[in-house]
């Protein structure tokens, strides 16, 4: 997932660096992936906000960094 994020924002022509220790909010997190792609690419901390709470509770239970 941080290699699919990585790539994403380069294409969007932006920098990686807006990363480095930022605190990130992903709004409709889902499986949370790319909140912990954004920790992986050098965010400080990601709070993932999502209207499932099926979603939420599954990565309550599995997802932990």
């Amino acid at each position: 997932s941080a290699d699919l994020l990585r790539r994403r924002i380069e294409n969007s022509n932006l920098s990686l660096s807006f990363l480095k220790n930022a605190e990130c909010l992903d709004i409709a997190t889902g499986s949370g992936r790319y909140a912990l792609a954004m920790v992986q690419l050098g965010a400080k901390s990601v709070i993932g906000i999502d209207v499932s709470d099926y979603c939420l509770r599954t990565i309550e239970r599995g997802f932990h960094y």
